[in-house]
């Protein structure tokens, strides 16, 4: 794994930061679906597994956004995960699991017992619900009743 052999090198910060987005190693990872380096990221005690970019996003709500069921799994049996993190505009990880059709994710973050199912965005108020029935994904709208 090329993370692991930069790390070893002795000069990689598992905490870095990009320039545009805030974002770190995690949650990179975490968005683009990297399970093996989600993992090993976890391993490690240098990294925050809730970590927010400068949108208020956590490694969590990427995976959710973009559908990684597994990802959002590994994430979610973090103790130092927050399953119900909220970004700067108030949107969840379930909020983006809806909006964007990813049911077996959505089924997954409820789960969670510290997942609020109505909970509301800071901008306009909308609900997972709302989301789900905006995009047309039946399916999701189906759980979330």
């Amino acid at each position: 794994m090329v993370v692991k052999l930069l790390f070893e090198t002795g000069n990689v910060n598992l905490e870095s930061r990009d320039k545009a987005d805030d974002v770190t190693p995690l949650s990179w990872a975490a968005r683009r679906g990297h399970l093996d380096v989600v993992f090993w990221l976890l391993r490690n005690t240098q990294v925050d597994p809730d970590s927010r970019c400068k949108l208020g996003q956590t490694p969590l709500s990427y995976a959710a956004q973009h559908g990684h069921e597994m990802v959002v799994m590994a994430l979610l049996n973090n103790k130092d995960v927050d399953p119900d993190s909220r970004s700067i505009a108030g949107r969840t990880p379930l909020s983006y699991a809806a909006e964007n059709g990813h049911e077996v994710v959505v089924k997954t973050l409820l789960t969670s017992s510290r997942v609020e199912l109505n909970s509301k965005d800071s901008i306009y108020g909308q609900t997972p619900l709302w989301w789900a029935v905006w995009k047309g994904h039946e399916a999701i709208v189906r759980l979330l009743l």
